[in-house]
């Protein structure tokens, strides 16, 4: 079912997308909270993320998709529950980076997307950290994460902007 979901929030008529999109957002907040409420394994999360992220994805970066807003939003959610981890070597976090990274090889307008993610992801969790002695070694494990992920040349262009806006923001 997820498949079709998937399939027809991105390919079907205008009123099929909506109601696609509505449906996937209640799926995507059903599932999370039932596998952290330990009603599921978290290791289903992995295989879950991995379908479901290229999809919300591609909508949450189509500025002319119906549902654009309702997708780009549970997306800042999903980040800022993932951002509070004490584990940057989780396969969640692995494949929220994997997907998000590899938005800069598709568009400009998803890798400018792709910046604001995980610059978020960097916001969110810098904030989540209980002692401002600034030393974050999460925060440096998930920086070597995303750059021995990042493929191409344009790709460490992109992510090189990003962190200088990003430090730049912090040290305001």
């Amino acid at each position: 079912m997820l498949n079709r979901v998937c399939w027809l929030s991105i390919n079907g008529t205008e009123e099929s997308k909506i109601v696609a999109c509505e449906l996937l957002h209640a799926y995507i907040t059903y599932v999370i909270e039932e596998i952290y409420s330990k009603k599921m394994g978290k290791e289903n999360l992995s295989v879950f993320l991995d379908k479901i992220l290229p999809t919300v994805l591609t909508i949450a970066g189509n500025t002319s998709h119906p549902s654009q807003q309702l997708l780009h939003t549970l997306l800042i959610q999903i980040i800022h529950f993932f951002a509070n981890t004490k584990e940057p070597n989780s396969p969640d976090i692995q494949i929220i980076l994997k997907h998000l990274l590899s938005l800069y090889n598709k568009s400009e307008d998803l890798g400018y997307l792709a910046s604001k993610c995980l610059a978020e992801f960097i916001r969110w969790h810098i904030k989540q950290q209980p002692s401002k002695s600034g030393d974050l070694p999460v925060l440096k494990a998930l920086m070597g994460n995303i750059w021995s992920l990042v493929g191409n040349k344009h790709a460490k262009e992109g992510i090189i902007n990003f962190l200088y806006k990003l430090l730049r923001i912090i040290h305001r």
